[in-house]
């Protein structure tokens, strides 16, 4: 668990603490909970690097913190209107954020808004095919990966 608490202080040190303000990891797990999961699960078990790392980590999401990623993908889509943004914001583009950096094997990246943008809006199409499989409707994918988009465009 010490491992755990050293990685959620490495991230809040690294981005997440400027977005919370500076408030504890306590702070986190209660605000933004599907981040906290993406941290702690990179210390209990090791998530793949590269390509594969959004397809493990949105497979292995609890119901409940799968249910908010999937409304705030649906808001991002465009699908529906929530009152309640706090997934849609920092948290949302937090994550997306962290995936495609792993994704890219780089521990940080830029992007201009319109990248950004893309990346949130292939994050939030992958979280509905996902919702789609735990509905129990078969489809054939390939693994989840938010740069498939991005490197068939160039």
């Amino acid at each position: 668990m010490t491992e755990a608490l050293d990685i959620l202080e490495q991230a809040l040190a690294s981005g997440a603490e400027q977005a919370r303000g500076g408030e504890s990891t306590e702070a986190l797990e209660r605000d933004m909970p599907v981040l906290f999961h993406y941290f702690l699960t990179l210390t209990h078990e090791p998530l793949p690097d590269e390509r594969r790392r959004t397809d493990v980590f949105l497979r292995s999401l609890p119901a409940e913190l799968f249910e908010r990623l999937s409304m705030a993908a649906a808001e991002v889509l465009g699908a529906s209107e929530i009152e309640d943004d706090e997934m849609r914001g920092p948290e949302f583009l937090m994550l997306t954020m962290y995936l495609v950096g792993s994704e890219m094997g780089a521990t940080g990246f830029n992007a201009r808004d319109a990248a950004m943008v893309r990346f949130e809006l292939r994050l939030a199409a992958l979280v509905e095919l996902e919702k789609t499989r735990r509905a129990g409707i078969a489809r054939r994918t390939a693994p989840y990966t938010i740069l498939r988009m991005q490197r068939a465009n160039r």
